[in-house]
Formats: C-alpha cells, structure tokens, sequence
C-alpha cells in the first residue's frame, strides 16, 4: 500500500496546475517602517484583487501594448498565469534628484525586486500601482524606453488606475 501513496505523491509532486488568473506574492520585505510594512500588505492585497478580476483580464486580452515582445494580449495573459509573480519589496528614500527631477517612483534594478520610493509611495494604492508595472512588467522582461504610455509595463499601469475603483467599489 505505501507504493500506491509515494506513486500517488510522485503525480502530485510533479503536477505544475496553470493558474485561474494571475496571482502575485511579496517574499520580503526590507527597508520599511512598520506602517510602510502594513499599507505594503494592504496594496499586495489590492493588486491580487484587480489582477483577478474580469476587468483586468478583458483588458489585457484587448490590449495592443508596445514593446510586448512580440507577445499578443492572450499571450501576455497566459504568460502572466504562467507562474505565481515572486517579489521582494525594497523600500528606500530618493535623492533629490530621484525626487524632483526624474520623479522616480520605483524601479528593479535586480530581477524580481521591487524598489519603492517613499517619496512617492505613501499607500496601498500607490504600492499597488508599482507592484503591478515592476511585477507583471519588468519581472516578466518587458522593457520600456523613457515613459511610454502603450509599453507593457505602462500599460498595466493603466489597467490598474481603471480596473482598481471598479473592482473595489463591488
């Protein structure tokens, strides 16, 4: 009997699901103060809420994004359902410069960190909005040069700032 549950296991193990929608989760984070540490749970908490909803999957499935690496809408789509998105968060305080000049909200220096300027990032909200362009933008390769409204990452931006009032208010 114990080889029928190590083969049952053996199946288990092995069975890589493809997700409902996207999912997105914060391995750590470093750099926050405790209340940047709770509105930084919070705001994971609204990304995994837009990112599951209709509004964000009809958006992306309608989407015609610029440097998309020649993906389609429903290829972004399934990409983005792939994988569980994997992020650590590093808050930290901008120069000057990051501040005022290139208004510098967050960035991923490294593959798969998040790097939050708390200049900027004040809420769930705005903790949201940069998760969702540096996690589902940048942690799955898509680039952009300068601001660019119809890039990838950009693009998830917009889908956010709609889709989020929508889904919160139901």
């Amino acid at each position: 009997m114990k080889g029928i549950y190590a083969l049952v296991f053996l199946f288990f193990s092995s069975y890589s699901p493809v997700l409902a929608f996207p999912q997105m989760q914060v391995s750590d984070i470093s750099g926050a103060l405790p209340n940047e540490i709770v509105f930084i749970r919070s705001g994971l908490d609204h990304v995994n809420t837009v990112l599951q909803s209709d509004c964000f999957k009809n958006a992306v499935l309608a989407s015609n994004f610029t440097e998309n690496q020649n993906l389609s809408g429903a290829q972004i789509y399934a990409l983005q359902n792939s994988k569980v998105t994997t992020v650590k968060v590093v808050m930290y305080t901008g120069s000057w410069w990051a501040n005022h000049i290139s208004h510098t909200i967050g960035d991923e220096n490294e593959p798969s960190t998040v790097y939050m300027n708390r200049y900027y990032v004040k809420g769930a909200y705005m903790v949201g909005d940069n998760l969702i362009h540096e996690g589902e933008g940048h942690s799955l390769g898509f680039t952009h040069y300068h601001v660019k409204s119809t890039s990838e990452p950009y693009g998830m931006n917009a889908i956010y700032e709609s889709c989020a009032p929508k889904v919160w208010l139901n």
